[in-house]
């Protein structure tokens, strides 16, 4: 709910909360199935507060990524008003990608240095953040923002039409838009 509010207040769209709050569910089951899924191939990880304090990093890892990419959308917006929803999430994608990727590197190679020269307390906390980094570099990129595009983006591509604009999109009309990274 905090989280739900906080997006809610930061980027004014309930649409944007909705989906960075499935993305967050997303990466937090998964991490938590993933350890049931260990005990089948042999590795028993318990569910302690090594635990939680995994997965509440993994839910401000991916929160962090996911308001990046929203950020980026809505400067898109802000700067041309007359592209539509559909047209700035691709650009904003691609131009925090790289971003996007050298921080999961970063993070992903000091978690796996940890887990391999870690103890067994540090072992079973990096399992979890190597699970969660995965999975919420993913949920970032291609759930949260897709999620975006079917609610939000739908709805506003509807009202431009009510309102009588021509939207129409031609292959490979995306603008060209800086691509610079944060």
């Amino acid at each position: 709910l905090g989280i739900f509010v906080y997006v809610l207040f930061r980027f004014d769209k309930w649409q944007y909360s909705m989906a960075a709050v499935i993305a967050l569910f997303h990466d937090a089951l998964l991490v938590i199935a993933s350890y049931p899924i260990a005990a089948a191939f042999g590795l028993k990880y318990e569910m302690d507060q090594i635990f939680v304090a995994a997965v509440l990093s993994i839910i401000g890892f991916s929160m962090n990524d996911t308001v990046v990419i929203y950020d980026r959308i809505r400067e898109y917006l802000r700067n041309d008003p007359k592209l539509t929803f559909a047209q700035v999430v691709n650009p904003a994608l691609n131009s925090t990608f790289s971003r996007t990727m050298i921080t999961f590197t970063t993070i992903f190679l000091v978690v796996v240095v940890l887990y391999i020269f870690g103890g067994e307390t540090l072992r079973s906390f990096s399992f979890a953040m190597i699970i969660g980094i995965i999975f919420g570099t993913y949920s970032s990129l291609f759930i949260a923002t897709p999620i975006i595009l079917d609610t939000y983006g739908k709805k506003e591509e509807r009202e431009r039409k009510a309102a009588g604009e021509n939207i129409t999109e031609l292959p490979g009309s995306a603008p060209k838009l800086s691509t610079t990274t944060v």
